[in-house]
């Protein structure tokens, strides 16, 4: 937190122990916001190590500032069980619904596997986030959640619907609510912009509660031609 302006930095460097070595950036340098803001990393290349957590600021220099060096708070380290879900992959597939979180409550910026999971009451927001390449359409499923429902090599894991089509190789039971490769209704919204990014609101419908579905997204690539992101199942309460 800064109590100012948006320019202290703080990074996080680990050091092993008794080797002394160093492994510089696990928490690249970030500026810092007016705000408290949550960041997640994942320890696990320093497993069964031990190790010192080396935080590094750099201050504000101006003698208005509130508080000249970042407040940091808070920090938990915990063993989280892993999920068999698709991972998100930054850059390529990342899908995100009001703040879900998977069975160890990362969030999906954690990068840790899914499927991850969503909540909602009636009337309020649905906020849907979505990273992939530039420039691309977005195709939003939907079906029941099934983690690992069927595999696609590279392009990802499908983890909704049943058993896969003998055909298509698809889970059956899987439905496209919206298709950013359509040019009517809402669809033509479901494209990243230049930055690789597409952020969408919509209201919840008045719903009774309990288990709505379970999203997943595809996004269409150069490279693998479409990539799968992770699952999100949501619940109304």
């Amino acid at each position: 937190n800064n109590g100012t302006v948006s320019r202290n930095t703080i990074r996080m460097d680990v050091i092993e122990w008794p080797s002394g070595t160093v492994t510089a950036g696990v928490l690249p340098a970030t500026t810092t916001t007016s705000y408290f803001a949550r960041t997640a990393l994942n320890l696990a290349p320093f497993s069964g190590k031990v190790v010192t957590l080396k935080f590094i600021s750099s201050p504000l220099t101006t003698v208005f500032a509130v508080h000249p060096f970042p407040v940091l708070d808070n920090v938990v380290l915990s063993d989280h069980p892993s999920g068999t879900g698709q991972l998100p992959r930054p850059g390529i597939a990342v899908f995100d619904l009001n703040s879900s979180l998977n069975i160890g409550n990362d969030p999906v910026s954690w990068g840790g596997p899914g499927p991850f999971y969503a909540t909602t009451s009636p009337g309020s927001p649905l906020q849907f986030s979505f990273e992939g390449e530039a420039n691309k359409p977005i195709i939003l499923i939907h079906g029941v959640l099934n983690a690992g429902a069927a595999t696609f090599g590279p392009i990802g894991q499908m983890d909704i619907g049943g058993l896969p089509d003998p055909v298509s190789g698809i889970p059956v039971n899987t439905t496209v609510v919206f298709d950013g490769t359509l040019t009517s209704g809402l669809n033509p919204f479901f494209w990243t912009n230049n930055s690789g990014i597409a952020q969408l609101q919509f209201g919840t419908p008045m719903l009774p509660p309990g288990i709505l579905t379970t999203f997943q997204a595809a996004f269409l690539n150069s490279n693998l031609g479409v990539a799968l992101s992770n699952a999100v199942r949501l619940e109304v309460q």
